[in-house]
């Protein structure tokens, strides 16, 4: 797969999909977690984690 062929990427598309559905359009989107887990053709591996909060929304400190 080309460099850019990810892009047009039923799954990509999906993920876009999902981040436009339920965080970018609900107005009472508490929290939004992101996790990403990568992994290597040699089987290196790699986890990353966006937790994002709706600073316009009042919430109790709580664990997410």
């Amino acid at each position: 797969m080309s460099r850019d062929k990810w892009r047009t990427a039923p799954e990509y598309q999906r993920i876009l999909e999902i981040l436009s559905d339920y965080w970018l359009t609900e107005p009472d989107e508490l929290k939004v977690r992101v996790t990403m887990d990568f992994v290597k053709a040699n089987g290196e591996t790699q986890s990353k984690c966006i937790t994002w909060v709706n600073p316009n929304l009042r919430h109790e400190a709580s664990e997410f």
